[in-house]
């Protein structure tokens, strides 16, 4: 974002947000936490060419972690890279390299070994296959969505991939939209404000992309839509932070401190979103 307080407010938005995970520990959990790390990585770069080296090992170690997160961070890396470049008018090779380079570490320290360990490639592409790609053209654990999913947050939830984003965070994920895109059209043709440009069309395209993967039920192509919900709940989350500044800017016109805005709007967020995930991720109804 380029904005410290946006930053903030992105993650307490993201940490109320009951599609962000639960308590549930498995490998989605990492490899989502390596997401953030990675992109902090690759974000650097343009400051440092060595910050290359610690995203290439955050990639490399995503590739490790869990197989459809893995997929779709090349996803999601190939619209970070594609929107930069194009915006720096560069092809950004340091930024670009961080990927392939990534790669090819965890194809020498495991996936290469566990094709030597048994056996065949075709053994191992096989496996892939029911795990990778495949799970995700394919998916389990998937239901149509409506309206009242995304608006509604329950305290009721799926136990490895919680749903929903709550009423607060959803209104100010749409008015954050509306904003961005409107922001988008009046600065992608200024040469200052190219930076921006990027962020912006990285933030949209994402939620795009992670919308259209949670409606899969409703496309042809279903990209594992199940687990699509907490890269959905981040991005909405960055959106959302757009919209709570813009509000707290408008309100200082009209002499209300930032103060009394957040407090109001983390209020609404607190009782549509963050209680719902608090209470359902301290039933006791979770077993051992």
């Amino acid at each position: 974002t380029g904005n410290s307080q946006k930053a903030v407010l992105a993650a307490i938005v993201l940490a109320a947000v009951p599609a962000y995970l639960s308590h549930f520990i498995w490998s989605l959990s990492l490899s989502m936490a390596l997401y953030f790390v990675a992109f902090y990585c690759m974000e650097r770069i343009r400051h440092d060419k060595n910050w290359m080296h610690p995203a290439t090992l955050t990639i490399a170690a995503i590739l490790v972690t869990q197989t459809t997160l893995s997929v779709k961070f090349a996803l999601f890396f190939g619209i970070y890279w594609l929107l930069k470049a194009v915006s720096a008018r560069n092809f950004l090779w340091h930024l670009f390299l961080a990927a392939p380079l990534g790669a090819l570490l965890a194809a020498i320290f495991w996936w290469i070994p566990i094709a030597i360990k048994y056996g065949t490639l075709s053994a191992l592409l096989r496996g892939l296959g029911q795990t990778g790609v495949e799970a995700i053209f394919t998916p389990t654990a998937n239901r149509f969505y409506t309206f009242s999913t995304f608006f509604f947050a329950e305290t009721q939830n799926m136990i490895n991939s919680p749903v929903g984003i709550g009423i607060v965070i959803s209104i100010l994920t749409i008015l954050g939209l509306a904003y961005l895109l409107f922001a988008f059209l009046s600065v992608f043709r200024n040469k200052e404000t190219r930076v921006k440009f990027s962020y912006i069309a990285i933030v949209i395209a994402w939620f795009i992309f992670n919308l259209l993967s949670v409606l899969g039920s409703y496309l042809p192509i279903r990209m594992d839509f199940h687990r699509s919900w907490m890269l959905l709940a981040f991005t909405a989350a960055l959106i959302a932070a757009e919209a709570m500044y813009l509000i707290a800017e408008k309100a200082k016109q009209l002499s209300i401190p930032h103060l009394l805005t957040y407090l109001v709007l983390f209020a609404g967020i607190w009782f549509t979103a963050g209680m719902q995930k608090y209470t359902f991720n301290t039933s006791s109804g979770w077993p051992p």
